[in-house]
């Protein structure tokens, strides 16, 4: 039996490319690709598959859809989006092969977020702000923060929950499950056959909030700042991120712009107000020199005594991304999604109770983004008048 046929040089990057990304994202061999669809073909013939020398059968191509999560058609599909990996830490001693992975899973997860911002486009497209603010100098990573909360009118005041507010300022925030070694990255795509783009962060789960919270805004830093090559990029990235959770004035107004001496309860109490560690907290002090270099060392040999370095008293609890839940809900309720497809975005499981839109999700899909945002308003109407 043929697992596969010649395939001419038109389509032999197509299957092979999204083959290869949605393997490599679930971090899968090509010899436990071949186990999942219960050695149907061999590892060999889906790494010519990945090559593009030749492409499966549609029988293997069900089959490889189901294993990995999506239909078939999405694997002759051609890919939506050109993704660009910011924020991979130099220093990461996460093994080649998750760094791989993630990566990967980065790229799919754009795209699918992509394509589920294109069902509710509005006639004005605000483009993230990436690689937005040049930056030559460390400190200068203290005007990007203070600009971008004015951009976003945050003001000075605390950031009650930092993932909403990227997520409603256009930038997408992904918690995912790695090694304790990989802390987090950014990205961003472009949207093919147009102008637009798409901007993401990436954290680990399993991670305090307060952790959380530093890593998100640092990566945040990764994805607004240029950074000349003369400076590290991962000081001003902290520098950003310590910033941007704690601005200037808001910590001067609390705790004054001179301190010889702050007590231990102070620390938890900002801990508490900007929901930063008490580490972070102390760097960020002697960073605006609230606090001399002498009393951070000091504070930190401290920490050290005491266990805090490790772990800290007052946990934070770790904030939730809600965007693909709210998104994918809408879209289901206005007869745009299926039932599979929510549950294919990652969103929650629709509720069975309660109306729902009598447009079909395929007949929905066929239409214009206009007729489309004219049905959505009719059905928003009537729900409205209890109708």
């Amino acid at each position: 039996m043929r697992k596969g046929r010649q395939m001419g040089p038109a389509g032999s990057g197509l299957i092979g490319s999204r083959l290869k990304q949605l393997r490599l994202s679930l971090g899968l061999s090509l010899e436990e690709l071949a186990s999942r669809i219960s050695n149907a073909v061999t590892k060999q013939a889906l790494s010519k598959y990945e090559k593009g020398s030749i492409t499966p059968l549609p029988s293997v191509l069900l089959r490889l859809g189901k294993a990995l999560g999506v239909r078939s058609s999405y694997l002759i599909s051609s890919q939506q989006v050109t993704v660009s990996i910011l924020g991979l830490r130099k220093k990461c001693t996460a093994r080649k092969k998750e760094v791989v992975r993630v990566i990967n899973l980065m790229s799919h997860e754009l795209e699918k977020r992509a394509s589920l911002e294109s069902l509710f486009e509005s006639s004005e497209y605000s483009k993230p702000p990436i690689l937005q603010f040049k930056i030559s100098h460390i400190n200068e990573a203290e005007d990007v923060a203070e600009q971008l909360r004015k951009t976003w009118k945050l003001g000075i005041d605390p950031i009650k929950d930092l993932i909403y507010t990227l997520e409603t300022n256009h930038v997408h925030v992904l918690v995912i499950h790695t090694s304790d070694k990989f802390d987090g990255m950014s990205a961003y795509a472009n949207i093919s056959r147009s102008k637009k783009y798409i901007a993401a962060v990436l954290t680990r789960d399993g991670i305090s909030g307060e952790r959380q919270r530093l890593n998100v805004s640092h990566e945040l830093g990764h994805l607004v700042m240029k950074i000349d090559d003369s400076i590290d990029a991962e000081k001003a990235a902290y520098r950003f991120a310590g910033a941007f959770l704690a601005p200037r004035k808001a910590l001067e107004l609390i705790i004054g712009t001179k301190r010889r001496n702050i007590a231990t309860e102070e620390l938890l109490h900002l801990k508490r107000t900007f929901g930063m560690s008490v580490q972070a907290l102390v760097i960020r002090l002697r960073d605006l020199e609230i606090i001399t270099e002498s009393d951070y060392k000091s504070r930190f040999i401290y920490f050290g005594k005491i266990g805090w370095r490790k772990d800290e008293p007052t946990f934070i609890d770790p904030e939730k991304p809600m965007w693909i839940k709210q998104v994918t809900l809408r879209a289901f309720q206005e007869g745009i999604l299926s039932r599979q497809q929510v549950e294919y975005y990652g969103g929650d499981n629709p509720p069975f109770s309660g109306q729902r839109s009598a447009n079909s999700p395929t007949s929905l899909m066929k239409l214009s983004i206009e007729e489309r945002r004219r049905i959505m308003a009719e059905g928003a109407i009537r729900e409205a008048v209890g109708k």
